[in-house]
């Protein structure tokens, strides 16, 4: 998040819920329910391998900052 409101030139303004809030927003937020099966994927560290990518279509990944800054440049574009 910090790297996307980085690129905006705007201050980080972030609000966190943690796992026992989440679930009680699950009894009453659709939402939130499916929110609470995923996230182990911000509990623990996680590797995402993509070298059969890589390897398949030619294609790299490009860091993390670099690719946020195209999806925004993208974006102003698109709604311009």
């Amino acid at each position: 998040m910090r790297l996307i409101f980085d690129a905006l030139g705007k201050p980080v303004k972030v609000n966190l819920l943690g796992r026992p809030l989440m679930l009680i927003a699950g009894l009453f937020i659709p939402m939130a329910r499916e929110g609470v099966e995923m996230l182990y994927e911000f509990e623990r560290p996680f590797v995402v391998d993509s070298s059969p990518t890589e390897q398949t279509f030619g294609l790299m990944p490009l860091p993390l900052a670099e690719g946020i800054q195209h999806t925004l440049d993208w974006y102003r574009q698109e709604t311009d």
